[in-house]
């Protein structure tokens, strides 16, 4: 069962008016938010007013960090990823930078998408999906996988382990881990 904010319980169906309610998707009880009862909406501000104080907020912070918010989301959430994979390449065990560190789908019939473009926009459960299609390597071994001097017996082997890692987290531990970890990493 969720919460409501008030803390009190939201169930999944309810009988309301002799009818059975199905209450799945609200996110506040019948308390603060009964059936038939419209709440009232505030307008807080026009577009025009709402995109300036957005793009002061974007300024201020990137003033303060010293970069664009995107990116250092992206940053944090690539080095979330590197933990999850073991932080080195798969093949050679490179692991001085980040930078130089990708993804490799295994199949490339099977990509949807870039990883680093679906961490900032998608939704976890479409990101878990991608990443279970890839390997970690460096950028040398990458070159290599795509000219073919890398056997692909041994990225299918490399996969396999990926898929065991990843497969010992449900999608709700995954989300537990990746909150414990953006904490950490929010703190430093």
């Amino acid at each position: 069962m969720r919460l409501c904010t008030c803390g009190e319980r939201i169930p999944c169906k309810i009988k309301v008016d002799g009818r059975w309610r199905n209450l799945k998707s609200r996110i506040r009880c019948l308390s603060c938010s009964p059936f038939n009862k419209k709440r009232e909406r505030i307008k807080f501000r026009s577009k025009e007013e709402q995109h300036n104080k957005n793009k002061v907020w974007y300024y201020s912070h990137k003033e303060k960090t010293g970069m664009n918010p995107t990116t250092e989301r992206r940053i944090r959430n690539k080095k979330l990823l590197l933990e999850l994979f073991g932080g080195c390449c798969s093949l050679c065990g490179y692991n001085k930078v980040s930078r130089n560190m990708s993804f490799h789908h295994v199949d490339p019939k099977t990509k949807m998408s870039d990883i680093s473009s679906e961490f900032v926009v998608r939704k976890l459960q479409i990101v878990l999906a991608e990443i279970q299609k890839c390997i970690l390597v460096c950028v040398n071994c990458h070159g290599e996988i795509e000219v073919g001097i890398v056997n692909s017996d041994t990225i299918l082997r490399l996969n396999e382990k990926v898929l065991q890692i990843i497969s010992k987290f449900s999608y709700v531990e995954w989300n537990d881990w990746y909150d414990a970890k953006v904490a950490q990493v929010v703190e430093h």
